[in-house]
């Protein structure tokens, strides 16, 4: 019997005895080598370590890891607050976390339906609710506040339609009908006070109030309840239900928070929207006067013979500087500039439409700012970020969307640190930083370039495998399976098939046709590509199914 070679007995048919086959003891160094410099001597290399498809696999995990992870805690804890409040030594801040529009994203949002909206929903809501915890867990702020825009369609999902104002606008002459939203799909006008119920559980779920710790969502937008003379009744009478009410005060660190339903304040044709807006703006100037302290008066026991003198005159106590918060900016000229921390180049439009205006009216802001006597202003509605100054010094900051589907690419939310020590009336008590959210198209982008990765690499690891098999001696290609469960010889041809180009050699080996090999190589590759990416598709759909089922 002529000898036979330790390369050929390796893929000898399983007809050949065992005792034909060669022994020989390969080290892990030269399989090692063999496997980058020779295309492996033909060992069931999938179930390596150095594999191709394990590379890959070890790379999602690690980038699926990043993105559905670690992205959101680098961002929050780049954030944290010694790393940029600037407090006297010893000093208690009260910090207040401000998020602006939210505005969870439903059929009113945009006209897509079915998987894509779907989608959409899912991954906004996942995204807002893992920042949301996030910055609970590692900021821990006292007060977290909601500067509006809570939902999207908040404002269109009741049984109160628009066309019940036009068709009685005879009876009701001081009441504008509400016009059809021009941009709107033809179906969200169907819903109705359900749907806003399933939208109002669905905030709580992403937002949910933290024990010992001040959350107060009661500060409406335009789309909660629409904008001036376009809201109805029976939405913001339904939003106060389940909110409370939309005008209030606050006390938080030795400052007096003010919040102003701005856009009930801009209706001017109905008192039962405007009317209680309207009348807590006017006590404004009483309920901001604080009273004198009862130490100041000396407790003294008299007889009754003898009356009580009159308490003495005392000077007024100095006011805590005031912060006033409103959904809607202040006005400032149209070409006022936002600041370096703006995404878009182009200021805050002086605009209006639909249910919605850009900034408040001149002699609206005018009054918010005398009667509040506000120091330091925040907003929202913009979706962007912008820093403007008003008249007097004061500073007016615009909060970022919440919200990755709001026309930002980062979004984020403000951080006030609010502190008033033994410092004088007119020194600086408000500190405040843009914390910036992840980028969630970055990640995606992450995720598609891996996916063309992952391609790329199933189409290396065929060619070397086929470079391999035509370097053989007599074009021997080897009975391997490949990656996936299939095989080089599978996948062109089995031996002694119909059509096949397979053939023995003098040593029993089998032999293909480079003919053969070329003609049907693209199918092949495809094959093989599909099947490569197929299998690292399974494990990296489990480990991304696991990474949103436990955060």
């Amino acid at each position: 019997m002529s000898s036979v070679s330790p390369v050929h007995s390796l893929y000898r048919p399983r007809s050949t005895p065992i005792a034909m086959v060669s022994t020989r003891n390969h080290s892990f160094l030269a399989k090692l080598r063999a496997y980058f410099y020779r295309g492996g001597e033909r060992k069931e290399w999938k179930s390596t370590l150095f594999s191709v498809r394990r590379l890959v696999e070890a790379a999602w995990i690690v980038v699926l890891w990043w993105g559905e992870r670690r992205v959101f805690r680098s961002a929050i804890e780049a954030c944290q607050w010694d790393q940029w409040e600037d407090w006297p030594e010893g000093a208690m801040p009260h910090r207040v976390v401000l998020i602006a529009d939210p505005q969870l994203v439903d059929p009113h949002t945009y006209p897509r339906r079915g998987p894509l909206l779907s989608a959409t929903i899912f991954y906004t809501d996942q995204y807002m609710s893992r920042s949301y915890e996030t910055i609970q867990e590692r900021l821990s702020p006292s007060t977290t506040v909601f500067l509006g825009d809570l939902f999207d369609g908040g404002r269109e999902w009741t049984h109160e339609q628009s066309s019940l104002y036009a068709q009685n606008h005879h009876l009701h002459e001081d009441l504008i009908p509400i016009t059809e939203d021009p941009r709107g799909a033809r179906d969200w006008k169907d819903y109705d006070d359900s749907y806003w119920m399933g939208e109002y559980r669905r905030f709580l779920k992403i937002f949910p109030s933290w024990p010992y710790r001040r959350t107060v969502k009661t500060l409406p937008g335009n789309h909660d309840l629409g904008m001036g003379n376009g809201i109805r009744e029976g939405v913001k009478d339904r939003f106060r239900t389940y909110f409370g009410e939309t005008s209030g005060v606050l006390e938080a660190g030795n400052h007096t928070i003010i919040l102003i339903d701005s856009v009930s304040l801009s209706n001017d044709n109905n008192p039962k929207i405007y009317l209680p807006a309207r009348d807590f703006l006017d006590s404004l100037p009483d309920l901001l006067t604080t009273p004198p302290s009862s130490a100041l008066f000396p407790h003294i026991i008299e007889e009754a013979a003898n009356p009580l003198p009159s308490p003495p005159e005392q000077s007024p106590v100095p006011q805590n500087p005031t912060i006033l918060l409103t959904h809607v900016p202040l006005y400032r000229p149209a070409d006022t500039p936002c600041g370096p921390h703006r995404e878009s180049k182009d200021p805050i439009l002086i605009h209006a439409g639909y249910q919605y205006q850009n900034v408040l009216q001149p002699t609206l802001s005018s009054e918010l700012l005398q009667k509040t006597n506000a120091k330091y202003v925040f907003s929202g509605d913009d979706h962007d970020y912008c820093e403007v100054e008003h008249a007097g010094n004061i500073k007016e900051v615009t909060v970022k969307s919440f919200s990755w589907a709001m026309g930002v690419r980062r979004p984020g939310f403000y951080m006030a640190s609010l502190y008033t020590g033994n410092a004088s009336p007119d020194a600086e008590s408000v500190q405040g930083r843009l914390c910036l959210l992840p980028d969630q198209w970055g990640v995606f982008s992450a995720y598609t370039f891996m996916l063309l990765v992952t391609i790329l690499a199933a189409v290396f690891d065929f060619w070397r495998r086929r470079r391999a098999a035509l370097n053989y001696r007599g074009n021997v290609l080897p009975i391997s399976k490949g990656l996936g469960g299939s095989s080089i010889a599978s996948v062109y041809g089995q031996p002694n098939g119909k059509n096949s180009s397979w053939r023995h050699d003098e040593d029993g080996d089998f032999k293909y046709s480079k003919r053969k090999q070329y003609s049907t190589g693209w199918k092949a590759w495809v094959v093989y590509t599909v099947r490569e990416v197929l299998s690292v598709a399974a494990v990296v759909f489990v480990w991304y199914a696991w990474l949103i089922w436990r955060w």
